[in-house]
């Protein structure tokens, strides 16, 4: 069988929909210079999940329309999501290695016209019993290490 090779692509993961969510384990938080008109140059947050679950919608990029249907998330899929200051708040003193969900739960109108809705993505901790965060022991096992919070 004849071998070939296929650039690996990151995982990004994009919100299509309001519904659309991911839960798992927060792996890494890392910045990055955006590229993003208007943006360009400044620091961006970047947090890596380590997925339990969760489904996620990608964007036309014509009509701004979610494609259908979801795409789903498997467990053990390590995502990316772009900071931006609401979710960057929340993240703030969430430790590496706990167990989270975040979700995109409701869009609301642009103020200026031409521009974007608001897309607001909610940051949860998984909590057990107790109210205690739920971290992943494995994960944090693998690592070699204690639970640390990384903030941007």
């Amino acid at each position: 069988m004849a071998e070939h090779e296929e650039e690996v692509q990151s995982n990004w993961l994009r919100w299509g929909k309001v519904g659309d969510t991911i839960k798992g384990t927060l792996i890494a938080v890392r910045s990055m210079k955006s590229t993003l008109p208007g943006k360009v140059g400044q620091d961006v947050a970047i947090y890596e999940i380590k997925a339990s679950e969760g489904e996620f919608h990608n964007m036309d990029t014509k009509t701004k329309a979610a494609i259908e249907p979801a795409i789903k998330i498997e467990e053990g899929d390590i995502f990316n999501i772009g900071g931006k200051p609401m979710i960057d708040k929340q993240m703030r003193n969430i430790k590496l290695g706990t167990k989270i969900r975040i979700r995109f739960t409701e869009e609301q109108a642009a103020k200026n016209a031409g521009f974007s809705d608001l897309k607001v993505i909610k940051v949860f901790i998984v909590r057990d019993e107790s109210n205690q965060p739920v971290m992943d022991q494995a994960w944090l096992d693998e690592q070699g290490r204690e639970a640390e919070v990384k903030t941007f």
